[in-house]
Parts: structure tokens; C-alpha cells; sequence
């Protein structure tokens, strides 16, 4: 079908060629969406990162209230976090730096 004979279908099917491209445009913007959504959030890299962890004794038995210490080698400033009653601790937003060697301390 050529295009001045789909043209001379849709003035005779009473749909004027800007309702067409109205509807064209329409389709392409929901389609743009239907790809923005599926392909999900996207997470940037980041320089900081999160030290977790249970802290344990010999036993296995977990240790509320111990005091855990995080110390950044390079500027030598110490954070310190206490227990909760299951032992846990989480260290948030400690930046990554790099061992004199040249190995990087990453944190996960």
C-alpha cells in the first residue's frame, strides 16, 4: 500500500493524518517508558563502602557490647562501633584508599 493511498484511507475513515501522528507519537513514548522500566535501577560506583560484621567468641557464642574498632592506615583516623545484642556491627560511608604498596584496601 502506498502512502498517499493509506493517506486517502484515513481522510475517508475520518482520521485525520494529525490524529495518526498524535497516536505514532504515543506508541514511541510508551515504548520508551516499557525500555526505561525494564531495564531497572542502574547504581553508580561509589568510593565509600560498608564494613559489617558479628563479633564471636571461641565458642561461636556472639559477643553484645564489644567494642570494634575501624582504623583508616593511611590518615590514621580510628571509628569505633559497639555491639548490638547480637553482636552485630556496621561501619557506613568509610572511603576506599589504597595500601602503600599499591593494592587497594577495598571495602565491600
Amino acid at each position: 500500500m502506498t502512502v498517499s493511498r493509506r493517506a486517502r484511507l484515513a481522510a475517508r475513515s475520518g482520521e485525520p493524518a494529525r490524529r495518526l501522528a498524535v497516536r505514532l507519537l504515543g506508541l514511541v513514548a510508551a515504548g520508551t517508558v516499557g525500555i526505561l522500566i525494564a531495564s531497572g535501577p542502574v547504581i553508580a560506583q561509589t568510593s565509600m563502602g560498608t564494613v559489617q560484621g558479628t563479633v564471636k567468641d571461641a565458642t561461636g557464642a556472639v559477643l553484645p557490647g564489644a567494642m570494634v574498632v575501624l582504623v583508616n592506615e593511611a590518615t590514621n583516623v580510628r571509628s569505633e562501633r559497639v555491639t548490638n545484642s547480637s553482636g552485630y556491627y556496621v561501619f557506613v560511608n568509610v572511603r576506599r584508599d589504597v595500601h602503600a604498596d599499591g593494592r587497594d584496601a577495598g571495602v565491600q
